[in-house]
């Protein structure tokens, strides 16, 4: 057995392109690799990226590595290594704008991306297809579990489509979110549980992926670090894939304006990526923050975005006239038409400085 121990240096900590390039490297190796926390929180299995994000190793976290096996050695010093180069990762600036913003209706929220646009409102609702326990019979386990299945192997078809479509329109840099997601189908802590809450249970594969769905993203909740907690949303986007694949509710996408706004509670990685995208204007969603994968993607996309609306969709109809401003975090709705004047007159002027 040989073992390190470390402190976590990269800024971000271990989110998921970190614990991604972590997993690739662990797996290359006989010898098994565990990571502890020297605070005695947790420890993870190096070769499954769920069990590595639920360490929540932020920034100056201490931890042990172990290795144990016939190249354990060589194992240790490769991880070791992966550590010392922050996971390899290039270092971006995504330092927090904050904004402030006034009234009309006007709804303050945070611009994670910049420009002015005026639209219509397209609400787009996301959400878990709906999910019903059912008894299976003793005779059937195995064919659930073979459903269940069928829809992992859907899923990973599906987001190897979705990437392929990111590293043509973001770029390699991006589509690493569905590299991560990728990554938790192929994950045992992901799979396993589900096979064995059905066969316990005696539960159908849709009830018994939304309980450890649902146990995996609550987990995420209890994070202190807001970056890594954020990354919950990428397991609660692979959680509603495999849903809508188990229940057969596939998402329905409607046809875009061109002067498309769409707004919606919280948007995930892979429905901005699946989405016709020509005719979008901008994105103002309830949730989310600066460092969320939607708002990466936005940036990249160059789309104006304003995230952190809290109850803005419930007040919107399609339809609606709408003005996102990322420069001052805020979206005016219903404008008048001096306010629209003023946008026209002004939105090609360089954004003002926060007061």
């Amino acid at each position: 057995m040989a073992e390190r121990r470390l402190q976590v240096t990269s800024r971000l900590g271990l989110h998921a392109r970190a614990a991604a390039n972590l997993v690739r490297v662990a797996s290359q190796f006989k010898s098994s690799l565990t990571i502890q926390r020297l605070d005695g929180n947790s420890e993870a299995d190096a070769k499954s990226i769920l069990s590595i994000l639920t360490l929540a190793a932020s920034r100056g976290t201490d931890l042990k590595i172990v290795a144990s096996g016939e190249d354990e050695q060589e194992a240790l010093e490769a991880v070791v290594g992966l550590f010392s180069r922050d996971f390899d990762e290039p270092e971006k600036d995504e330092g927090k704008y904050i904004a402030r913003a006034t009234n009309e209706l006007r709804c303050k929220g945070l611009g994670v991306s910049d420009g002015v646009v005026i639209g219509r409102v397209l609400r787009l609702q996301e959400g878990t297809p709906n999910v019903y326990r059912a008894e299976i019979a003793e005779t059937d386990l195995e064919r659930e579990r073979r459903r269940f299945r069928a829809a992992v192997r859907l899923s990973r078809r599906q987001l190897e489509t979705i990437k392929a479509r990111a590293e043509k329109e973001l770029g390699r840099g991006h589509a690493y979110i569905f590299d991560a997601h990728l990554l938790f189908l192929q994950d045992a802590k992901l799979t396993r549980d589900v096979e064995d809450y059905i066969v316990k249970e005696h539960s159908n594969a849709d009830w018994a992926a939304k309980v450890v769905g649902d146990r995996l993203v609550s987990i995420y909740t209890q994070i202190n670090d807001e970056y890594l907690r954020e990354r919950g949303s990428d397991i609660e986007d692979v959680i509603q894939r495999l849903l809508a694949n188990l229940t057969g509710e596939g998402p329905k996408y409607p046809n875009l304006s061109e002067d498309a706004v769409i707004v919606s509670t919280d948007l995930l990685p892979s429905t901005i990526a699946e989405l016709n995208l020509s005719h979008v204007k901008a994105i103002a969603t309830d949730a989310g923050g600066w460092t969320s994968h939607m708002a990466i993607i936005a940036r990249g996309l160059g789309l104006t975005a304003v995230v952190g609306l809290r109850d803005f969709y419930q007040r919107t109809r399609t339809g609606d006239r709408i003005i996102v401003d990322a420069r001052r975090g805020e979206v005016v709705l219903h404008p008048v038409e001096e306010t629209i004047a003023h946008y026209q007159f002004t939105s090609a002027d360089p954004a003002p400085a926060p007061p």
